[in-house]
């Protein structure tokens, strides 16, 4: 240990979370005192470990591949960034996997609404447009049988009407015969 006169306070500072200078005045202490004082440190890492503990039980487990002999605290801290970055991707793959699956089931229902209102749609004009051909026919028939009713005994002209013919063929032959006027513009 004497070769080694720091690796108390380091492992101190290390285990508690502290500063440099609450390790060198653990130090300091006297040892009746620092027996009363790694009880309470103790107890303190206790607590910190339970709060730890529920921290980790909220997170996902996590599986950090180690790699052979020791490791040190930031290659450690690397692992575990990695490790929960992975972990995220992997959630966030599977979280958009199921929005995709929630879409297309939405969109196979939309689907499936659209095609039953389009065959209601069709199930519909069908009947409106043998409605209206019912009706046209109903009139025709209607048209026939007073067609039916009406009789023409003669076919001929009025006497009204053999003039107005005679009035043209008397209005053309006055053109031409008469002479032309100019008119003065």
């Amino acid at each position: 240990m004497g070769d080694f006169p720091n690796v108390l306070p380091v492992t101190c500072w290390i285990l508690t979370g502290g500063s440099v200078e609450q390790t060198q005045q653990q130090s300091n202490i006297l040892p009746g005192a620092r027996r009363r004082q790694s009880a309470f440190t103790r107890n303190r890492r206790q607590v910190r470990h339970d709060e730890e503990s529920e921290e980790e039980d909220e997170r996902p487990n996590i599986e950090i591949d180690l790699p052979e002999g020791k490791v040190g605290a930031k290659k450690l801290a690397k692992l575990q960034a990695k490790a929960e970055k992975k972990a995220h991707r992997e959630a966030e793959d599977i979280e958009r996997q199921e929005r995709k699956k929630k879409q297309e089931q939405e969109d196979e229902e939309r689907k499936k609404v659209e095609e039953k209102e389009k065959a209601a749609e069709k199930k519909k004009e069908e009947e409106e447009r043998k409605i209206r051909e019912e009706k046209e026919k109903q009139e025709y028939e209607e048209y026939l049988k007073l067609k039916e009713a009406f009789s023409v005994e003669s076919e001929g002209f009025e006497e009204g009407e053999a003039e107005g013919e005679n009035a043209l063929q008397d209005f053309v032959n006055h053109i031409k015969v008469r002479p032309k006027i100019y008119k003065e513009g």
